[in-house]
């Protein structure tokens, strides 16, 4: 009797460690890695609490956007900083339950920005930070195949226009940081306010990235260097670290080589920067380079 005791107690116990350990595993996929939602959440509010950028949650159907602004501005010139992916992948093939990002790297670049003539805004990707309007969580299309997607880019362009008319803007400056230059470019097609472009580690050309990492390429969403000709336009600096595997140059070059006009755009090549590192160093300094045109 008494042995059967110890084994019930014994399987018992090992049936709660191994809920234990499953449940710890579920955390860390929550967690994206190690870095939880509310932690992420938490390091974008202390990035900017000396700073006046505050969050606000804005709405563009069918999409609730989190944005860090000031409050009422006197500047005619908007400074649109776009955030990246975000955590849309956990590997090459699985996608992330939450794209949020583990270090806001767009956010980090507006709060150094010290220029005072203009108004900084920044916008969060569609499921990072915020949900959307439809009662359920978040579709995972939109950081993954559709995260590109017509209705994305209409979003977007509505909340420039919202932006635009609140805040009492006559021009947009878009600045795009890796997948948020993808977006800047996509919203800047078709617009004859946007004054100028600049990127950071920006995908470019989503075609020529995909082939580059041999993944499929996206049909669903849309393509910035299909648009490259009525883009060209636009004065544009596009700034690639040399170290940098995930978007090297060679993105960017695809991008300006569907054009035939090329004087208004620039692709920089930088020593020593990957993907996400360096670049919050020298981005005041970035920020002042002249445009070609």
């Amino acid at each position: 009797m008494v042995k059967s005791n110890k084994l019930s107690l014994l399987k018992f116990n090992m049936g709660a460690l191994m809920a234990s350990i499953c449940f710890g595993l579920v955390l860390l996929t929550l967690a994206g890695c190690g870095a939880s939602l509310s932690s992420r959440n938490n390091l974008a509010d202390k990035i900017t609490a000396g700073d006046v950028l505050k969050r606000q949650v804005l709405y563009a159907e069918p999409f609730y956007v989190t944005a860090y602004m000031s409050g009422a501005t006197s500047q005619n010139i908007g400074r649109v900083y776009i955030e990246g992916d975000g955590l849309a992948w956990v590997s090459k093939t699985r996608p992330s339950l939450n794209p949020t990002p583990i270090d806001p790297y767009a956010l980090r670049l507006a709060e150094v920005d010290g220029t005072s003539n203009v108004d900084r805004v920044y916008l969060a990707r569609p499921c990072q930070y915020s949900g959307w309007d439809q009662g359920d969580l978040c579709p995972m299309k939109y950081w993954t195949t559709h995260r590109y997607a017509p209705e994305v880019v209409n979003a977007y362009k509505k909340l420039l226009n919202d932006l635009k008319l609140k805040r009492g803007w006559d021009e947009v400056e878009l600045i795009g940081y890796s997948g948020g230059a993808t977006l800047a470019l996509l919203v800047a097609h078709g617009r004859d306010d946007i004054s100028s472009i600049r990127s950071v580690a920006g995908n470019l050309d989503i075609d020529a990235h995909s082939r580059l990492h041999k993944v499929d390429l996206m049909p669903h969403s849309l393509n910035p260097a299909n648009y490259a000709a009525t883009l060209s336009v636009i004065p544009q600096n596009h700034f690639v670290g040399a170290a940098d595997p995930i978007v090297p140059s060679v993105v960017a070059q695809s991008y300006k080589s569907q054009m035939q006009d090329t004087r208004c755009v620039r692709v920089e090549v930088l020593n020593g920067l990957t993907h996400g590192k360096g670049w919050i160093e020298i981005w005041p300094r970035l920020l002042k380079r002249p445009y070609p045109c």
